[in-house]
């Protein structure tokens, strides 16, 4: 990964899908059973997981925020003009997600 925005955002991602599955392996190792927290913590891993593959489009591909002096010297293409359609669309759709997201571990 070239993208050090790309990188950091895997990591982290995959730090809090360790940490929270970990929580849930523990409770059954421990020979727990679930509380609301755990359910919280799977929808939050739902979410994070959601998330992290929808951030990943949005990094790769873009958006259609470009900067103007960029935007005048780019040729685009349809598939650059699709692309930037789908990063947009993710971009929107991962606020719902993150929201969500918050929501479960706060």
């Amino acid at each position: 990964m070239e993208d050090p925005t790309l990188f950091i955002h895997w990591f982290f991602s995959c730090l809090s899908l360790l940490i929270m599955g970990v929580r849930l392996i523990w409770r059954k190792v421990a020979k727990q059973k679930f509380v609301l927290g755990d359910y919280l913590t799977m929808g939050a891993i739902l979410c994070c997981a959601v998330r992290l593959a929808l951030i990943h489009v949005v990094l790769t591909w873009g958006t259609n925020n470009i900067k103007p002096s960029l935007r005048e010297k780019m040729v685009f293409t349809d598939e650059i003009i699709y692309r930037r359609e789908i990063g947009s669309k993710f971009a929107i759709t991962n606020r719902v997600f993150y929201n969500s997201l918050l929501v479960f571990v706060y």
